[in-house]
């Protein structure tokens, strides 16, 4: 009996995974930031996967936004889930089958390949390679901190004016 029972929770737990993940397809109604938007589907944020960003009080984040906005704003969207995180949806964004936002970004440097949440992006790493060596975007400025160094430095800032 308990094994029929532990079948059940084990058939369960993956057809909730499966289920969890499957391809959601809405609209981009509006952009939060560089990396973040929210759909038309039960207004569901979306973090892109694999990239990060600048903070919009970083030096190249209002530019990131508006490109963000640029190739998203009312457009259909397919998302491929990668999981999620704060309540947001993480996945891969994509235009049609061919356009996948967060590579777009990367390419025209105005994002990150974050290697620490897509080791085996090896597209994202080439891209972001290319935008550095033709100091495309935030990769013409000198020394461009990465946002989750710049993340850091403001909390570590705060934390000193306690």
């Amino acid at each position: 009996m308990k094994i029929h029972l532990i079948l059940m929770l084990m058939l369960l737990f993956a057809a909730m995974t499966v289920l969890a993940f499957d391809p959601v397809r809405l609209r981009a109604v509006a952009c939060i930031d560089g990396d973040t938007f929210v759909g038309s589907k039960d207004a569901r944020v979306v973090r892109l996967w694999g990239i990060d960003a600048p903070e919009l009080d970083q030096p190249w984040g209002d530019v990131s936004k508006a490109a963000l906005i640029a190739l998203t704003h009312r457009r259909q969207l397919n998302i491929e889930p990668k999981g999620d995180s704060w309540g947001r949806l993480v996945g891969v964004a994509r235009r049609g089958r061919e356009i996948d936002v967060g590579l777009e970004l990367i390419k025209m440097g105005l994002a990150w390949h974050d290697p620490r949440y897509a080791p085996k992006a090896k597209e994202y790493a080439e891209a972001e390679a290319e935008a550095r060596k033709a100091k495309r975007g935030l990769w013409s400025d000198d020394k461009p901190v990465a946002p989750w160094d710049w993340r850091k430095q403001q909390n570590d800032d705060i934390d000193e004016d306690d």
